[in-house]
């Protein structure tokens, strides 16, 4: 018998059909049925054992039954795997894709990975537009931080001119009220000294003077003819004697009786208004 060569899927057909032309067959002895199909099959010997035995279970499972089977086994396989993902991550994904590309297919498969990594992208970039939006508030924070800043540094420049104006113009003050107080301290001095010459003039005049008038007594005709003892001649004596003391207020009476005249001239007097 001449062996000729099948792909995997004209091989997984051929055996189906002929499970179920077998299981048509119900009247037929197993132990025919399974020469006849291992003999249809066109395999080698050395493989009819291997045969033989996938071709027990598939005779009392059907290819639903099948599927199921090699879905739960492939399951199973992803299941084990997660949970040694620490050890064995590229096992976990190599299962899960046999076990997807199986149960559903390579669409299938393909769109599982859409949906998961779409899942994944959609989390990143919510997280990352929220960080992102924490980053402006903060950003924004920090600019309103810095132009607050600046306004309060602009300001305190401004408040520091003014008092560097201030501590000039007070500097100059005090320097100036230095030397005013230098010079009249001068001028102090240099009054007491003229006070002290005027003292001692004012003393040698009315002492002077005292002579003077003593003598003009005695040497005149007050003394002889006794004008003394009248009232004319009394109050002759007291005035010469009390009026150089009487001058000073004499003069400081007239002053003031001048500048009230003066002040009544500037302010109760009529004045032309078209004079300037």
């Amino acid at each position: 018998m001449s062996l000729k060569p099948m792909n995997g899927n004209s091989f997984q057909e051929k055996i189906n059909e002929m499970i179920k032309k077998a299981s048509t067959q119900t009247n037929e002895n197993p132990d025919k049925q399974f020469q006849n199909i291992l003999n249809n099959m066109g395999l080698p010997q050395n493989k009819m054992n291997d045969v033989v035995n996938n071709l027990n279970s598939m005779i009392t499972c059907d290819t639903d039954c099948q599927k199921r089977k090699k879905t739960d086994e492939l399951r199973r396989k992803w299941i084990a795997a997660k949970k040694n993902l620490a050890t064995a991550p590229s096992n976990v994904e190599s299962t899960e894709e046999s076990y997807y590309v199986f149960d559903k297919g390579e669409v299938g498969y393909r769109k599982m990975l859409v949906d998961r990594y779409t899942k994944i992208a959609n989390t990143k970039k919510t997280t990352a537009i929220k960080n992102h939006e924490n980053l402006i508030n903060e950003l924004n924070t920090l600019v309103a931080d810095y132009t607050a800043e600046n306004t309060s540094a602009k300001k305190l420049k401004d408040f520091l001119k003014v008092r560097l104006d201030e501590n000039k113009r007070t500097t100059l003050l005090i320097d100036k009220n230095v030397a005013l107080v230098q010079t009249n301290g001068r001028r102090v001095v240099y009054e007491d000294r003229a006070q002290d010459h005027l003292h001692l003039v004012k003393t040698i005049f009315i002492i002077l003077y005292i002579i003077l008038v003593v003598s003009l007594g005695y040497t005149g005709s007050f003394i002889k003819n006794k004008q003394y003892l009248t009232i004319r001649g009394f109050s002759q004596l007291v005035a010469v004697t009390i009026f150089p003391f009487m001058v000073y207020y004499i003069v400081l009476f007239g002053n003031k009786i001048y500048n009230k005249f003066n002040w009544y001239t500037n302010n109760k007097l009529p004045k032309d208004v078209y004079v300037e």
